[in-house]
């Protein structure tokens, strides 16, 4: 545990911290986690580091508490799990100056945030089955998009909670507003197809249908050259690829 902490010291601010010590967390009680949780507050609090810093530790104590409380969920109360999520609402916002001035396809300071709030507030709603929390997870998903319009994760995360109310239409919108091209079509499609082949939604259907399917003739018609290709620069993992989608068409075709 204490080596977990030395690293956090070290490392915390960095995205990749929580995956690091993920596999060694696991193997934690909830009691363990519970310490070394506290152990990490206590450290994140004495130590002086610039704004940035300072925000990617906040972001890894806050991925180790959403372990904590989806681990734990039943046995958490609601309103502990709500000021959890309240509160990484008010640190995205209160971060967002530190992003003044980027490109508006550039990500910002502390956007996934918003996609851990999201994620507890859904997993509230299937402890509760309170429509409320599945709410609360669109209008965060909606604001993130407010204020940046280009961020995948919030796009995806919004259009599944769409579908699942229905709204197939407003869905189906985000889903193009992704701007999914070429391979993307083959890697992205399963987010909104099994929905859309039960909904009325005929002529969006078709037109999904359509660019998925002239992907796959494309790629037929060339699939030769680039496996050619792939094995002389010896890429065998992009072989693999390859033939994998050559196979899915084959299938589809029959």
């Amino acid at each position: 545990m204490d080596v977990i902490v030395q690293y956090f010291c070290r490392f915390g601010h960095l995205a990749c911290f929580t995956s690091d010590v993920d596999m060694f967390v696991e193997v934690f009680t909830t009691d363990k986690k519970a310490e070394l949780f506290g152990k990490l507050v206590k450290y994140n609090d004495t130590l002086s580091t610039p704004p940035t810093k300072a925000l990617g530790l906040s972001i890894s104590l806050s991925k180790i508490k959403q372990q904590l409380l989806l681990g734990d969920m039943f046995k958490s109360s609601a309103s502990d799990v709500e000021d959890s999520c309240a509160q990484m609402f008010e640190m995205y916002c209160k971060n967002l100056p530190l992003s003044k001035g980027f490109d508006p396809q550039e990500s910002m300071h502390g956007e996934e945030l918003l996609s851990i709030t999201c994620n507890i507030l859904v997993q509230l709603f299937w402890c509760t089955k309170n429509v409320g929390y599945l709410v609360e997870a669109v209008m965060v998903m909606e604001f993130g998009l407010s204020i940046r319009r280009y961020v995948s994760q919030y796009k995806i995360l919004l259009l599944h909670l769409y579908c699942h109310f229905g709204a197939l239409s407003v869905a189906h919108e985000w889903y193009k507003s992704l701007d999914i091209k070429n391979i993307l079509a083959e890697s992205m499609l399963h987010h909104i197809l099994p929905q859309m082949l039960v909904s009325p939604l005929w002529s969006e259907l078709n037109g999904l249908l359509k660019d998925y399917l002239k992907f796959m003739d494309d790629h037929f018609r060339e699939s030769a050259d680039l496996t050619s290709l792939a094995y002389h620069h010896k890429n065998y993992s992009k072989v693999c690829i390859l033939e994998s989608l050559l196979l899915l068409e084959t299938i589809l075709l029959n």
